[in-house]
């Protein structure tokens, strides 16, 4: 696996340096010296990768178990599936996300605060499902859909490139599986 991390020039100097790896190291840094832009930036990760599947996770994702990135990939079985995400949660155990879907006209992330003892909160982190569309903050996606539908649209800096991008790869056919259980 390659470990691709895209900074910018409001990352520290010390971390950026924390960051840089070694010769040997399968870590790359990227510097990114435009303003923040989710989607530029995911996309400029995306040409310096190799791999079969493109994962991008956000700064601020932390696995709770050290099987997630095998448990987020094992969808991709199926050759149908497109895209995958996973439940996430605060630091308080609530849901952050739970999948994206149309309420009221607008895509929205469903059950946000929702204690996992909630009855349809429970029922949906129990099993795998089709959703319309995952967030960004940890997302898998097969590269060479990624490379059709043109990567993460960059007029969408911040919000709804996620979304977009679940939509497109939907238009061709694929399905969006969230991974139930919060990994």
């Amino acid at each position: 696996a390659e470990h691709i991390i895209v900074v910018g020039p409001e990352c520290p100097e010390p971390l950026r340096k924390s960051l840089g790896g070694d010769s040997s190291s399968k870590l790359r840094l990227v510097e990114v010296p435009e303003r923040f832009n989710f989607a530029h930036r995911c996309n400029v990760a995306r040409t310096m990768s190799s791999g079969a599947i493109t994962v991008l996770i956000n700064d601020d994702f932390v696995p709770r178990r050290p099987d997630w990135l095998e448990k987020l990939l094992e969808p991709f079985a199926d050759p149908r599936v497109g895209i995958t995400g996973t439940t996430m949660l605060y630091a308080d155990d609530t849901i952050q996300h739970i999948g994206v879907g149309v309420k009221d006209g607008n895509f929205q992330h469903f059950y946000v605060g929702a204690d996992l003892s909630e009855p349809r909160v429970a029922q949906l982190i129990r099993m795998n499902r089709e959703v319309d569309a995952v967030t960004g903050a940890c997302l898998a996606i097969r590269t060479q859909l990624f490379d059709d539908v043109g990567g993460l649209a960059e007029g969408f800096p911040l919000n709804f490139n996620d979304v977009d991008l679940c939509l497109k790869v939907r238009a061709l056919g694929h399905s969006i599986v969230m991974v139930g259980e919060p990994l």
